[in-house]
């Protein structure tokens, strides 16, 4: 009777151990199918089959597993995607959070680009701003009269001041010219100036009708001594006379020369600076805009300027306009 209720009691044990191994080894099939499902990126939702009930949750997730003995189908649903709680939450795979974004930084140095356009200039040789010129140049586009108007035009209009300017210019040649000759007059005028210091003519001359009157008042042979003192005096004099005739004489004649080529100066008209400084009122010209003039007047490019010690001044003939 012992016997048997030991054996009675080993079945009764060994049925409950392996009522446990089937209902953990049903858990773990469960838990397992949960997994492999949330890892096929189901939100929350699969299908499974398996003998018997199954029982896992803990935390957030929960999962639950129905079956009868022809199959059975498994619901889960959760509340954290992926994640699962209680025992076998621990096969689950957990999902690597995202790197963080670094901003890249680039090694090479920033450079600035440089200005593709460049400053626009006012072009003088070969093609000049005509417009800018002629904007400055004002009244003295009448430059553009024809060669007739230029001739007849009167002298107190534009055209007539303009066509000063250019008879000017078309003068300074010859200007020059009388202009050197005059300064040579000039300076041996001056020189002979300087080189004589006697008295003139007149004061000779009545110098010696003194000495005459003197003289004639002697006696040749009474007064001998006094009286070929006194013509010795008068030759004397009338040598001093001679050289001074002669120097006034010549004189004379420079000042004539003198007198002949101003007088050619004059009747040359005004200057070229004095006609444009009439025909701009004064105002200054820039060198591009007097070349202009020069060239609708057919005259010859202007001179460079030069200064007070010669040396020749150099324009810069170059606009920026920003």
């Amino acid at each position: 009777m012992n016997s048997a209720k030991k054996t009675i009691a080993a079945l009764t044990i060994s049925a409950m151990s392996v009522t446990a191994i089937s209902a953990g080894t049903l858990m773990l099939s469960a838990d397992f199918a949960y997994a492999k499902n949330e890892d096929k990126g189901d939100n929350g939702g699969g299908n499974g089959n398996g003998g018997g009930n199954g029982n896992g949750g803990g935390g957030k997730d929960k999962s639950n597993g129905n079956s009868n003995k022809s199959g059975g189908n498994g619901n889960s649903a959760s509340g954290n995607k992926g994640n699962g709680g209680g025992l076998f939450g621990l096969f689950k795979k957990k999902e690597k959070a995202p790197a963080p974004k670094t901003a890249k930084v680039s090694t090479q140095p920033t450079t600035k680009k440089p200005a593709t356009s460049e400053p626009k200039v006012a072009k003088v040789d070969g093609a000049p701003n005509r417009g800018a010129l002629a904007s400055e140049l004002k009244g003295l586009n009448a430059a553009h009269a024809s060669p007739q108007a230029l001739a007849n035009a009167n002298p107190n209009s534009m055209v007539g001041k303009v066509a000063a300017y250019q008879l000017a210019v078309n003068n300074e040649a010859e200007r020059t010219t009388l202009e050197e000759e005059l300064l040579l007059k000039q300076d041996a005028l001056q020189v002979l100036l300087d080189g004589y210091d006697g008295r003139t003519t007149e004061d000779i001359n009545a110098a010696i009708l003194a000495a005459e009157t003197e003289r004639a008042a002697l006696d040749p042979e009474a007064d001998k001594a006094a009286y070929d003192a006194l013509t010795q005096t008068l030759a004397d004099l009338n040598a001093e006379r001679d050289a001074a005739a002669g120097f006034e004489s010549e004189t004379a004649g420079l000042e004539e020369e003198i007198a002949a080529l101003q007088t050619e100066i004059d009747e040359l008209g005004l200057t070229p600076e004095e006609a444009l400084a009439n025909a701009t009122d004064g105002r200054d010209l820039s060198p591009e805009a007097l070349a202009e003039l020069h060239r609708l007047l057919g005259l010859p490019e202007p001179e460079s300027e030069e200064s007070a010690d010669g040396a020749e001044v150099i324009q810069d003939e170059t606009i920026v306009v920003q």
